[in-house]
Parts: structure tokens; C-alpha cells; sequence
């Protein structure tokens, strides 16, 4: 399994962009940009998106690129395009061409899911792209060859850590409980105690006091 860890930083020496590649993925792209700056130590990482005059229109996946722009400098730049999924390649392939002709040097696709749908692999193989990277969500095709470029990140540690939060949280749920009816119980007897007392003095004869 691939482990971005083990990779060498060394020979960066373009600046890198972080790229949207559509409208849908602003955020989540800026998101990406903060964390690689802070944590990777390739110096200054930029911001670019691929958008469109319709911000309905999905831009990734659209083969017309008179209708696309691209806000934002990839000139001599190494780029990571952040999308959701990669499902035929087409758009991603013609997003690098697009790219390509603004300058970039190096062009790398950062996306959750891999479908790898129809001749995606030879779509991958035959365009600029340089690496993918997905998760492991979805299985790789079984059929056909698996392009070179595909790097794949175990979502293991997260479904682990997804499953130990909610161990931890379920254990204080029931911590709470037990301590909420522990209370319960001691108000329940101090009531009881407090109430005791009150048949004394009411005047009711003790039949041992007549004798």
C-alpha cells in the first residue's frame, strides 16, 4: 500500500498548486493547501481553481474547454488537482491537457475515491498526468491492466479510528447512565429517610405502652 510518508520532498523545486477542479471542491481544495504547507516543508503552496461562468456546470467532467477557465497561476508550477472521484478519466485527462497548455509542470490527481471505470487506466497512461492518488474505498478493476500511476491510501486507520471514538463514546453513554442512576437511586433513598419519621407523634396508641 502506498505511504505518502516514505516519500522524498528533495527534489520538489517548482512551486506547487493546490487546484479545484470545480466549484464543488473550493473548500475542501483550500483545506488541502493549508495542511501540505504546514506539514510537507516544500515552502509557499499556492491556490488555483478550474472554474466555469456556470457555477451549475461540472467542470471536472464536461468535454467542452472553450467554457472553462482556470482562475489562478499554474505557470511552472507542479499542480494537485483535488476532486471526489475518478471515475472514466476523461475529464481529469482533459483538465491536464488544459492545464499543460497554462504551464503546468507536473500534474498530480488527489481524489477520495477510485472507480476506474471503462479505459480509464489507458486514458490515465496516455495523458500527462503523473500520479493519482485514491483511497482503497473501491476495489481496482479486475480486468484489463492497471495503469502505473495509481497509488492507492488504506482507509484502515480511519475506519479504525471512526470505530474507537465510537467505542469511547458509547462507554461514557453508559458511564453517564450508571452514574445518572446511582444519583437517582440515593435521592430516592435520602427521600425515604426523610420521610420516615413522620408516624411518630400522630396518635396512634402503641398497644405495649396500655399494658
Amino acid at each position: 500500500m502506498y505511504n505518502p510518508q516514505n516519500e522524498n520532498h528533495a527534489h520538489v523545486q517548482n512551486k506547487v498548486v493546490v487546484l479545484s477542479s470545480n466549484t464543488e471542491y473550493v473548500k475542501k481544495a483550500k483545506r488541502f493547501q493549508r495542511k501540505l504547507q504546514a506539514k510537507a516543508k516544500i515552502g509557499k503552496v499556492g491556490y488555483a481553481a478550474f472554474l466555469d461562468d456556470d457555477v451549475n456546470v461540472v467542470v471536472a467532467h464536461t468535454t467542452n474547454e472553450d467554457a472553462n477557465r482556470v482562475m489562478g497561476n499554474v505557470d511552472g508550477c507542479d499542480v494537485i488537482i483535488i476532486d471526489d472521484i475518478v471515475e472514466s478519466g476523461a475529464g481529469m485527462t482533459n483538465l491536464t491537457r488544459r492545464l499543460t497548455r497554462a504551464g503546468a509542470k507536473r500534474i498530480y490527481i488527489a481524489a477520495t475515491h477510485g472507480l476506474y471505470m471503462s479505459n480509464a487506466m489507458t486514458l490515465i497512461d496516455l495523458s500527462g498526468i503523473d500520479l493519482v492518488v485514491t483511497t482503497d474505498s473501491l476495489p481496482l478493476p479486475k480486468k484489463g491492466k492497471i495503469s502505473t500511476k495509481i497509488r492507492r491510501l488504506s482507509v484502515a486507520p480511519l475506519i479504525a479510528k471512526v470505530i474507537e471514538t465510537e467505542f469511547n463514546m458509547s462507554a461514557n453513554r453508559d458511564m453517564a447512565d450508571d452514574i445518572e442512576d446511582t444519583v437517582k437511586e440515593d435521592d430516592e433513598d435520602d427521600e425515604q429517610a426523610s420521610t420516615a419519621p413522620a408516624a411518630v407523634g400522630t396518635g396512634i396508641a402503641d398497644p405495649n405502652m396500655e399494658k
